[in-house]
C-alpha cells in the first residue's frame, strides 16, 4: 500500500475524531431565542393556543419571554457562569392550560445562581449546583 494513501486516511481520521469531540455551538446566552424544555427534572408541555416556555436575553440585562401562558420581564446580572434574574414580573392572564407549570416557571427562574451552554442546550442551576431548567437554542418565531 501506498505510504502517502496511508499518510492521508491517518489526516482524515484524526481530523474526523477531532471534530467529533468540539463544542460547534453558536448559541450565546445574550440575543438568542432559548426555549424551555425543562423545568425542576420535568418536560416542559406546550398548550394549544398558547406560547411555548421561552425567554430571551438582551445586551440591556433585560429579558424577556413567556412561561406558557404570561409574558415574562424583569432584569439580569451577569457575571462569569453566574446569573441572577432580577425584578422579574408577568401579565397575570387565565389560563385554562398550563397554568400550573406556568407558576413553576415564575418561582423557579429567581433561584437561578449561575448557568452552563453545552452545544445548543442552556442549563439554568440553583446555589447548590442542581439544574433548575433547560433551554434549546431556536431560530427566532
Amino acid at each position: 500500500m501506498n505510504t502517502r494513501f496511508l499518510l492521508y486516511i491517518t489526516i482524515g481520521l484524526m481530523s474526523l475524531t477531532g471534530c467529533a469531540h468540539k463544542n460547534t455551538s453558536t448559541a450565546e446566552l445574550v440575543n438568542t431565542y432559548w426555549k424551555l424544555v425543562e423545568i425542576k427534572g420535568t418536560a416542559v408541555a406546550v398548550s394549544d393556543n398558547q406560547r411555548e416556555p421561552h425567554m430571551v436575553l438582551n445586551a440591556e440585562q433585560r429579558v424577556a419571554g413567556s412561561d406558557g401562558c404570561n409574558r415574562l420581564m424583569g432584569g439580569y446580572q451577569l457575571s462569569g457562569d453566574s446569573l441572577q434574574f432580577t425584578q422579574m414580573a408577568s401579565t397575570r392572564m387565565a389560563c385554562l392550560q398550563g397554568a400550573s407549570q406556568a407558576d413553576l416557571i415564575g418561582v423557579t427562574l429567581p433561584q437561578t445562581a449561575r448557568y452552563a451552554i453545552q452545544g445548543e442546550q442552556l442549563e439554568l442551576r440553583d446555589a447548590s449546583g442542581a439544574i433548575i431548567a433547560r433551554f434549546k437554542a431556536v431560530a427566532l418565531p
